[in-house]
This record gives structure tokens, sequence and C-alpha cells, in this order.
């Protein structure tokens, strides 16, 4: 992933009429971004930079078998959200962001300049129509529920 902007800090600003933007603080130049969703659907973010790469025909070729990649994982989400029919549950979340979980033992493959395994620490639901939120923190690797 070298020469990928992953550095930005993203806040999703969202409200309950279905309207939402990502708000991101580029970690080089120390600019602020705006990137408007689309109303009423699901705003994705993984782990790049989107005001650099905000559709998927802007991401770089990537290896589709490198799971934890951010242009992957993203696409990913755009599917599943996209063959998802109906109003969002919290379990329909959790599930989707289930199958995008972070998991990588080589910071390379993270794009990080980091000696440690990289992971998803928590998934966040937010209910704004219902003022709700729902969050799943990780708590360890467990070998036996690795599978499931």
């Amino acid at each position: 992933m070298t020469g990928v902007q992953t550095c930005a800090l993203p806040i999703l600003v969202a409200d309950a009429h279905g309207l939402s933007t990502i708000f991101e603080i580029d970690g080089k130049s120390g600019q602020y971004y705006f990137v408007d969703g689309m109303p009423g659907k699901p705003q994705v973010i993984t782990n790049h930079a989107v005001h650099c790469y905000p559709r998927v025909d802007t991401f770089p070729s990537v290896d589709s078998e490198a799971t934890y990649n951010t242009f992957t994982r993203y696409c990913l989400l755009i599917d599943l959200f996209s063959g998802h029919s109906g109003k969002f549950s919290a379990e329909d979340c959790f599930n989707i962001m289930s199958k995008v979980y972070g998991r990588a033992q080589d910071a390379e493959e993270v794009g990080a300049k980091s000696p440690f395994p990289m992971g998803t620490l928590w998934t966040l639901v937010a209910d704004i129509a219902d003022r709700k939120i729902s969050i799943k923190y990780f708590l360890r690797d467990d070998p036996a529920i690795e599978d499931q």
C-alpha cells in the first residue's frame, strides 16, 4: 500500500433525516475536508482517506485476497449494504460489520508502522431516529470461536 494515504482523522456526522458527511482532517496538511453521503444510504468509512479516494473508481489496484486492505473492506461493505432490503436493524449492521473486522498480523498489510497486530477494537451502531447506540467491543482472540 505504498503511496496510499491512510492518514486522516475521519468523523462521520449524520442526522435523523438520512443526511451524512464524513469530516476529515488531512494527516499531512491539516486541511479540513467534507465528503457528503447520498441521502438515505449508508456512508462507508474504512481506513483510507476518503477525500483522496472518494469512489471505488478512484481506488488503487489491490489484491482482493488482502482481506484487511482498506479498499477491499470498503468494496465488501458497499456490496453487503447494497444487497440489503428494508430498514436496517442494529443486528443487521453488526452482522455486516463482522464480515470486515480487521485482523492482521502484518503491519505492512495495513499500511501501518507498528510492531503490533492490528484489529477492530469496537463496532458502534447508531439508531439516530431512536437516539440509541449499541457497541460491541473486542475482548480477546479465541481460536474456538474464530471459525464461526
